[in-house]
């Protein structure tokens, strides 16, 4: 069970990355820290994602040892695969996959599940990401054997939704 929780955490943890390189693929930088209404940018998204795996390591383990700057697509991706690296180096300890609390009889939140929620978080705000490559007119995600989430979740980003109200 140690061994499918493991590599359950590392792939979604790996697939949330993989996805957002694709969602953010051709997003101008121009674009990263422009608002939509009162919607947060996509940088402000960008700090938030990136951030989840920190705050969960702060308030439930050690903190990591490097805390990262996100202020560009690369510092972004840069901060997502040093918290990938360091995840999977805590991991090659079986005893890091599950653990006790002080109080032997309440289990505590372990690594797998601060990287599963992560990535969970991740694709949800990746969600988000789609709705500005649309408002911003990009075009849409190429549904493909390396990330094919199916044809419902892009739409074509030509769609003017001021029209759809």
């Amino acid at each position: 069970m140690k061994s499918k929780l493991k590599n359950h955490a590392v792939s979604i943890f790996r697939d949330a990355i993989q996805f957002l390189h694709y969602v953010l693929d051709n997003f101008p930088d121009e674009k990263l820290t422009e608002s939509i209404g009162s919607a947060d940018s996509p940088m402000k998204l960008l700090i938030h994602i990136g951030n989840t795996g920190s705050f969960w390591m702060k308030k439930f383990r050690t903190p990591f040892e490097k805390s990262l700057r996100i202020d560009t697509k690369e510092t972004f991706f840069e901060k997502m695969d040093y918290q990938f690296n360091e995840f999977e180096k805590i991991l090659e300890n079986e005893n890091e996959i599950y653990y006790k609390s002080e109080d032997e009889t309440k289990p505590r939140l372990g690594v797998p599940w601060i990287m599963i929620r992560t990535a969970n978080h991740a694709m949800h705000h990746a969600a988000m990401l789609i709705q500005h490559r649309h408002i911003h007119g990009l075009p849409p995600l190429n549904q493909n054997g390396e990330a094919n989430w199916s044809s419902i979740v892009d739409l074509p980003g030509v769609i003017n939704y001021s029209e759809l109200i």
